[in-house]
């Protein structure tokens, strides 16, 4: 923690200038040690999720951890006020969060909008709404953090087949894209060299690729899935429908959660059509515990030689190895059972900067070499924290250098000159 760093600094300092070293030493130790105070990387953890602590009831807001120090709770940032009669929970969730270093902004979506939080003064930046929607979805924001891909969200039965394109600084919409084989709007993956936006509905087989310098379709990918049947008594909710996804860094594949398939899918952007299949197994809906689906959550390592995908039904998350085609599963870590074991079931997965770490949202840490739990997040008052949304950020005197991307993405053959989401 801060207090643990800013202690160390002070008494160190004593120990110099009760040694007689002073004046220009003395700056210069002092120096040093705020360097090390301010360059930082932190979790941020977005609050409330309807997965998450139900039984602690923690207060919403943005949950900040130190990574660096053992994922020692720093601070929570206040975000919105909620009168004491309404449950966040039910009525206002954190549905999406991302950063972007270009602007010193997080943002997130909620049921209510989408808000942008100036990280470095900690205060709202904006928070908007836009014309003819119930609710902004999971989005996405360009390599160089200037602008995002919001979905109308599924929730919007008129208008679930369009993505705002929204400018980070203002949060103005610059245009809007309509994706006619994509509806139900739910999920948005930027590719990391900057040149495609995949969008996702839940109602559709197909994953619409626009270009992200012209703001058009020119393609899609799929159909994902199989057998057509409802989802859980969802009747416009079928098998087939694209739920969490991921890509690799120049966009050319798409690792995809699909509704009615315990596993994953691959999709080959260039021809637009499925090339592998990964099939866990039959199962019932009885065995399900997240979002519908065995599997809710798939990440790509940085450096593209693993998959971690969420395994709901038996609490743990698999790994795979993606170096070859179709991918291999190499490993299984269990989620730990806690004293409150309604939440082992991991909903999401992410992966944090350069790969180290591995994010499910169950609150725990895992070290992605060793494959171990390292860790688990609870605030000051030893309450579990836990969300499908959160994020790592660095952070160099004082500036937001760099931030993870909530899905998790491969990186091979991009620039690190780019300032936001680059891992």
């Amino acid at each position: 923690m801060c207090l643990r760093r800013c202690m160390a600094y002070a008494v160190g300092l004593s120990m110099l200038l009760g040694s007689g070293l002073v004046g220009l030493q003395a700056a210069q130790f002092a120096a040093q040690q705020l360097t090390k105070v301010r360059d930082r990387t932190l979790l941020y953890v977005g609050v409330p999720m309807k997965k998450g602590n139900t039984e602690a009831r923690i207060p919403a807001g943005i949950y900040v951890f130190d990574v660096n120090d053992g994922f020692a709770f720093v601070k929570r940032i206040p975000t919105f006020d909620y009168p004491a009669w309404e449950d966040p929970m039910f009525s206002d969730q954190v549905i999406g969060i991302e950063a972007s270093p270009a602007t010193g902004k997080l943002i997130m979506s909620t049921f209510r909008g989408v808000h942008a939080f100036d990280l470095v003064h900690e205060k709202l930046a904006w928070s908007k709404t836009y014309p003819n929607n119930v609710t902004s979805d999971q989005f996405a924001i360009s390599p160089d953090g200037k602008t995002i891909y919001a979905p109308d969200g599924y929730a919007n039965a008129t208008h679930g087949d369009r993505w705002h394109v929204i400018d980070v600084e203002t949060g103005n919409v610059i245009t809007e894209v309509n994706t006619p084989k994509t509806n139900g709007g739910h999920n948005t993956v930027w590719a990391p060299d900057g040149s495609k936006v995949f969008m996702a509905g839940v109602l559709s087989p197909y994953i619409s690729v626009a270009d992200a310098k012209t703001n058009k379709v020119i393609g899609t990918v799929g159909p994902f899935g199989g057998e057509d049947y409802p989802i859980y008594g969802l009747p416009g909710q079928r098998d087939g429908g694209v739920r969490p996804f991921t890509t690799n860094g120049h966009g050319t594949l798409l690792f995809v959660n699909v509704n009615g398939l315990w596993g994953f899918e691959v999709g080959d952007v260039a021809t637009g059509k499925i090339v592998h299949r990964v099939d866990l197994g039959p199962y019932t809906r009885q065995m399900i515990n997240c979002e519908g689906l065995p599997n809710h959550g798939i990440a790509m390592t940085p450096d593209e030689k693993e998959l971690w995908l969420t395994d709901d039904i038996n609490g743990s998350l698999r790994v795979f190895d993606s170096t070859v085609m179709p991918p291999k599963q190499k490993a299984t870590v269990l989620m730990p059972r806690h004293a409150d074991s309604n939440f082992v079931w991991p909903c999401w997965v992410t992966i944090g900067l350069d790969g180290k770490y591995v994010y499910p949202s169950t609150g725990d840490v895992i070290d992605a070499a060793t494959k171990k739990v390292v860790a688990s997040l609870k605030d000051d008052a030893g309450h579990y924290v836990r969300s499908e949304k959160m994020i790592e950020v660095q952070w160099s005197d004082g500036k937001m250098v760099r931030a993870s991307d909530r899905f998790g993405r491969g990186m091979v053959g991009v620039s690190n000159k780019n300032t936001s989401q680059q891992q």
